[in-house]
């Protein structure tokens, strides 16, 4: 019942939005083309977006951004979008979308191919220059940046990290209350340790399928979860995932824990900002925990096409991806030697080749389900 009292809250609040960006008309001859982004996530994200359309804005003056920003700990991009998609809505005020590669998938399950508008060279002409492509829904969104989930951790209290899935098992067993994770409905880095976990159990080709088999290989994942959950970080005697991928990461600035995983470019950007003490350092598992490329897409829906693929023109260009890792540490989807020395310098090593990418549509939102209700419920 509560969920589908979300999902219509998320409709009326899109219908009222889009009354709205319609009574005030879409530019032309009495002014500029307005057009809205929705993004969401960490706050971050939120400063990354509002510094690409200053940019932008600076270079163009027919067309005006606006940032529609959902908070993780409010709701998301994709259940908006998902939301109007039910809903069968004629319109959106959803101009471009910033998705992950999975929430790609789990569009195109829905809605079909023909929810997004097709991209390409010839639409957006950066695009010729960006790298790397989804796993599925190649042409139906514009990759602008890539990330990854790692391990953050503070030299001064370990100066021997574990490098292996098992000896991170085996740390945490040992080291009790010193690791968290934060709730994975709330963050992608402790969703990235849970699926993690659990794939990592399982066949390759399952971490790149949607299909419904792969829920019956999930136990021994949930096990080794429920197995850890004892030795996790603990407040008022009992344990406590964080909330948001902030929450982690002020665990470990505070010194009440030693390593959690963490987005790569959080982690990097708030080293250079001092928020993260100077120990603190950043690595990769073996195997990896997953990471994923972010996506631009413009639904079909959106009435503002030509200014939308505009934008995204600027998005891809080599001005924007230096600020894009300048800012906040992302990995660039165009190639290394369009980027200045300086720039490349901020990514200590990290590539787009480094992903281990996992795409499972609704099979996420499934796994986050039964981790609240199997996991989170533990004493």
């Amino acid at each position: 019942m509560k969920k589908k009292l979300l999902v219509i809250s998320m409709i009326v609040a899109l219908v009222m939005t889009m009354t709205a960006v319609t009574a005030c008309g879409g530019g032309g001859a009495d002014g500029p083309v307005t057009i809205n982004v929705y993004a969401g996530g960490s706050d971050n994200v939120r400063q990354a977006w509002e510094d690409l359309i200053t940019a932008f804005h600076e270079t163009d003056t027919e067309i005006r951004v606006e940032l529609q920003f959902i908070p993780a700990d409010v709701g998301s991009v994709i259940d908006t979008f998902i939301a109007s998609l039910e809903a069968g809505v004629e319109t959106t005020d959803i101009d471009i979308m910033d998705i992950s590669e999975n929430d790609l998938v789990r569009i195109v399950e829905l809605g079909g191919y023909d929810a997004l508008l097709e991209v390409s060279p010839e639409t957006i002409p950066n695009m010729a220059h960006v790298t790397v492509e989804p796993a599925r829904g190649a042409g139906r969104g514009m990759p602008y940046r890539g990330t990854t989930v790692v391990l953050a951790y503070d030299s001064a209290r370990v100066p021997n990290p574990p490098q292996t899935v098992e000896e991170l098992h085996d740390w945490i067993r040992a080291n009790p209350t010193r690791f968290a994770y934060n709730d994975p409905t709330t963050g992608g880095s402790g969703d990235s340790f849970v699926n993690t976990t659990i794939y990592n159990q399982m066949p390759v080709e399952a971490a790149t399928s949607v299909d419904e088999r792969w829920v019956a290989y999930w136990d021994a994942g949930f096990q080794i979860l429920a197995d850890l959950h004892p030795y996790l970080y603990q407040s008022g005697g009992r344990v406590l995932y964080p909330q948001r991928n902030q929450g982690t990461l002020d665990l470990l600035s505070t010194g009440e824990v030693d390593i959690i995983p963490a987005w790569a470019d959080m982690a990097l950007q708030q080293i250079a900002m001092g928020t993260l003490p100077d120990t603190v350092r950043i690595y990769q598992l073996d195997p990896p925990l997953t990471g994923q490329l972010q996506m631009a897409a413009i639904p079909t829906k959106s009435q503002n096409h030509e200014a939308a693929l505009e934008f995204l023109n600027f998005v891809a260009s080599v001005q924007s991806q230096e600020m894009l890792v300048e800012e906040m540490a992302a990995i660039p989807v165009i190639p290394a030697d369009m980027l200045s020395e300086g720039t490349l310098a901020i990514l200590t090593g990290f590539t787009t080749t480094d992903f281990r990418v996992m795409t499972i549509g609704d099979l996420g939102p499934r796994i986050q389900e039964r981790w609240q209700s199997e996991i989170s419920t533990l004493d």
